[in-house]
């Protein structure tokens, strides 16, 4: 194939598509689809695995420390475990401006307090009310899934593809991963999906208010707005550059607070080696005894170095900003298969959220243009994700079976 142009906006009909939802009934409803699918999935998972307790969704461990500010929520805790992200995200939603004393309950509190926007968004829905986070914080999770499915539908329909594709969403990464548990990596997969609909339309607003938010959600929000400023300067539009370059203004001043309120401290097990070391190392010592997990573990590490390797193929294979914003992200995953721990890539759920951005750019700007190469990251992922499912699956069905 040959070059891609990537425009599949005009400024004037951008105007037009993205007026809040107005004419928007089909990216509305594969929106609303994504967002049900996952509500429902979670009743059931909740009703079948932890006996109606919502609050295993954060994935507590016996081995943290709760709270006692919020001991008489009754969250579920899985025994014998550390438990997983979520969990934090959801003390710092009780506490967001560490006026509470929660932050010795948290792994550490700089990383964790720089990824603000999804406990923010949450406290600042239930009014600061401890009774009421928890639901704001499951809404705001599914916020998020609405918004991708309903974005992506639309960057999709603007390139000629069928409205459906958008549930392409659902099988995300994140998304897969957000079924078992919350990670606030939603946000910023949601919020990719937001830019390819802004950047394409020339919105400028709107573009810098997403740029800004996904900062705030994780720090890869940057690799996002130094592939679009890249793509700016090549252009030689540097006041435009200068401009978008100020959304990390936010996330700057949000966290010289946070690291002035809280001790830096260094996640354990990251360090320099020469990339691709740990992902080769992580194939060599398997995770797990389970020969058919192993084997579908290795297919998604395999789809993870594919996605770097594709992100290289389209800095000459792509043209418009994605030429440059797919590139960063790929520069991105090179830099992780160098630092980040062995566990990271053992653990599908850690290396598949990391370049959940990546995967799902590469497929929304490929599969238009019928290069199927570009869904293999994703699809290698939902394998791997898709068995941990099926065991959700074959509780819910014993379940239902039973009460039936």
């Amino acid at each position: 194939m040959g070059t891609v142009t990537h425009n599949p906006f005009s400024w004037k009909r951008g105007y037009v598509l993205l007026s809040p939802f107005r004419g928007r009934g089909k990216a509305v409803a594969v929106g609303v689809m994504c967002a049900a699918v996952v509500l429902g999935w979670w009743a059931l998972m909740v009703y079948s695995s932890y006996g109606g307790n919502w609050t295993a969704l954060y994935c507590t461990g016996s081995r943290s420390t709760i709270p006692a500010a919020l001991k008489a929520e009754n969250t579920y805790i899985f025994p014998d475990s550390w438990g997983y992200d979520g969990q934090f995200y959801h003390f710092i939603a009780h506490d967001p401006w560490l006026t509470r004393g929660l932050l010795p309950s948290v792994d550490n509190p700089p990383l964790r307090w720089r990824r603000i926007l999804v406990s923010a968004l949450a406290w600042t829905l239930a009014l600061g009310q401890d009774a009421w986070i928890d639901p704001a914080f499951y809404l705001i999770a599914l916020v998020f899934v609405f918004l991708g499915g309903y974005w992506l539908t639309t960057y999709f329909e603007a390139r000629g593809s069928p409205s459906w594709w958008g549930l392409l969403f659902l099988l995300s990464p994140t998304t897969l991963i957000l079924l078992d548990r919350i990670v606030v990596d939603i946000a910023v997969t949601a919020l990719c999906c937001g830019f390819l609909v802004y950047a394409g339309a020339g919105q400028r607003g709107a573009l810098w208010g997403v740029l800004a938010a996904s900062i705030l959600a994780r720090e890869s929000g940057l690799v996002l707005l130094a592939g679009w400023c890249l793509w700016l300067i090549a252009r030689r539009e540097y006041r435009r550059a200068a401009f978008f370059a100020a959304a990390a203004a936010p996330a700057g001043i949000w966290w010289l607070w946070v690291a002035r309120h809280t001790s830096y401290s260094v996640m354990p097990g990251w360090s320099s080696s020469l990339p691709p070391m740990r992902l080769i190392q992580a194939l060599q010592r398997p995770f797990g005894e389970d020969r058919l997990v192993q084997a579908f573990d290795s297919l998604a590490i395999a789809g993870s170095l594919l996605a770097v390797a594709l992100a290289a193929r389209a800095a000459w294979r792509v043209r418009g900003y994605l030429r440059f914003v797919i590139p960063a992200f790929g520069v991105f995953g090179l830099a992780l298969t160098g630092t980040a721990p062995v566990d990271v890539f053992q653990d599908v759920f850690s290396h598949a959220r990391l370049l959940s951005p990546l995967t799902l750019l590469l497929a929304a700007e490929g599969l238009p243009r019928r290069d199927w190469l570009a869904g293999a990251p994703m699809a290698a992922t939902a394998l791997r994700l898709g068995l941990t499912h099926a065991a959700h699956l074959l509780r819910i069905v014993r379940a239902l079976h039973a009460g039936g």
